[in-house]
């Protein structure tokens, strides 16, 4: 079970890596001076954290709702704490809402879309992932959109 929350972790470190690089090749020097002065909210760093953290967030509440069964533990053990814990930070958007001050509208704006984000992504993902999982049709779980109108 380590050695599947480990290796999740390098997956998960190497794609918030990539997430990041990504972030930066789009960057144009001229916001990073409108980031100074707008409680650094277009720091393409920054940026690149938040969306991480939703997508963990969204990841994190898929694999909670699919409740793998006994066998695939160790699947869930390496995406949830393995990739989502590697994947997702919050101490830079602490850094950051301290560096610019909740004080700032970007500062709330950050906080805010990150806590209520996080939440919802998670929420849609416990449903996705319930209605996914093995043996939701036995749950009682089913495709709308096979039902017939009654």
């Amino acid at each position: 079970m380590l050695l599947a929350v480990f290796a999740g972790g390098v997956v998960g470190t190497l794609a918030r890596v990539g997430i990041g690089d990504l972030f930066q090749l789009g960057a144009d020097p001229a916001l990073r001076e409108i980031g100074d002065a707008a409680g650094h909210f277009t720091d393409p760093a920054l940026q690149a954290t938040l969306v991480a953290n939703l997508l963990g967030s969204l990841v994190l509440g898929l694999v909670n709702g699919a409740h793998f069964p006994g066998r695939l533990a160790w699947l869930q053990a390496a995406v949830g704490p393995g990739f989502c814990g590697a994947f997702t930070t919050f101490s830079y958007v602490a850094l950051a809402l301290a560096a610019s001050g909740l004080a700032t509208a970007w500062g709330w704006g950050l906080l805010v879309i990150g806590l209520i984000g996080g939440l919802l992504l998670a929420w849609i993902g416990m449903v996705i992932g319930s209605a996914i999982a093995p043996g939701a049709a036995s749950r009682g779980v089913t495709d709308p959109e096979s039902e017939e109108d009654s």
